[in-house]
């Protein structure tokens, strides 16, 4: 795990796992656990989290009295080794960082981290969340379960033209519910339901998030007879397999609820980019194209950065020798400052230096 918690790694280290045939004896033992205590302590150092290293557990024979013991400590270590490289991406040295035109909030790691997460402005896929969209008295997105009765409003609005009017049934719970499009990346992410609702009498109508069989928060019911704003919060499960919102009447005859102005929200919501070599130092949007730098002279640039798109070739700019030091973007041209001179690229591709009486 230690090996994709820093910036340097995606996947563990799966060499050299301590077995008979790697340690034969005690010695050889010791001396093959010491050499990953090693590695695991240059990597510690070389990392963003430590600057020194972790000098407890060296191996002696009086901790490894038999090969097994040995071998058992070794690979102690070497998941220690493991656990530190692999930790949270999000965490790490957040080098560039871009809005581009796609809505997307693009953050680049650092050039030693071949990788890059972008945050995605989660969209709040509720469809007629403001209730306005209704074929008779069929609404259009939500679904009455097979209690109660829903009916089309235009005089109890919280906002609009129309609401959902819910009438409660003696027979059992009422509930109005929409399955929204499924999207796995939301499993361990906290989701909020929120609507609006007026009831003719308090605590009968709350909200709840299904997101499995039998996995299913709900809110609290509504405190009066006036407008108010529910609410209703769930952490996506692992095996989630779905994500389902819904209003829920209480059973029992007499009650009328009006709803309205439903949203599903989700706070810090981050996608990881499955685009190869998304590593970056810098990033500049010219009109639909987001360009990148990574660390000396390497230029790409991609006019579509998900997962569905991909970066163009290479452009090297200038020599190794000097890094460039930022990107900027000016009348719809790209320009690249290094540590030797600035430089620009046509619309071909070509790289030319700006010519040096324009440089002041």
């Amino acid at each position: 795990m230690h090996r994709v918690s820093t910036t340097f790694h995606r996947t563990a280290d799966t060499t050299n796992v301590v077995d008979a045939t790697t340690a034969e004896d005690e010695p050889t033992s010791v001396t093959l656990a010491n050499q990953i205590k090693t590695k695991y302590n240059a990597h510690r150092i070389s990392t963003t989290f430590h600057n020194v290293a972790d000098n407890v557990n060296a191996v002696t024979s009086d901790d490894a009295t038999d090969v097994d013991d040995c071998k058992t400590l070794a690979n102690e270590i070497k998941a220690d080794y493991n656990a530190h490289r692999i930790r949270d991406i999000l965490s790490q040295n957040i080098t560039a960082i871009e809005s581009f035109t796609d809505g997307n909030l693009y953050i680049g790691q650092s050039k030693d981290y071949a990788y890059y997460y972008k945050y995605d402005g989660f969209p709040d896929l509720l469809l007629n969340k403001d209730f306005e969209e209704w074929s008779d008295d069929t609404c259009t997105s939500w679904s009455k379960g097979t209690r109660g009765a829903l009916a089309k409003e235009d005089t109890e609005v919280n906002g609009g033209s129309y609401s959902a009017k819910l009438t409660s049934s003696a027979d059992g719970t009422v509930t109005l519910t929409q399955t929204l499009t499924w999207n796995a990346d939301l499993k361990g992410y906290e989701v909020t339901f929120t609507a609006y609702v007026k009831a003719s009498a308090n605590t009968k109508v709350r909200l709840g998030i299904t997101d499995k069989t039998a996995g299913t928060t709900n809110g609290s019911y509504n405190t009066g007879t006036g407008w108010e704003q529910l609410t209703v919060s769930r952490t996506i499960v692992s095996d989630a397999t779905k994500l389902e919102v819904a209003f829920e009447i209480k059973s029992g005859a007499g009650v009328t609820v009006y709803c309205d102005d439903a949203a599903v929200t989700l706070d810090d919501y981050y996608l990881a980019s499955t685009l190869s070599d998304g590593q970056a130092d810098f990033f500049k949007t010219v009109d639909v194209t987001l360009w990148k730098a990574c660390l000396p002279r390497e230029m790409k640039s991609a006019t579509d950065p998900t997962a569905a798109g991909e970066w163009t070739t290479e452009a090297n700019i200038s020599d190794t020798d000097h890094d460039i030091t930022c990107i900027v973007e000016k009348t719809g041209s790209i320009y690249i400052m290094k540590e030797d001179m600035p430089y620009y690229m046509e619309s071909g591709g070509a790289v030319k230096r700006l010519e040096r009486e324009l440089v002041h």
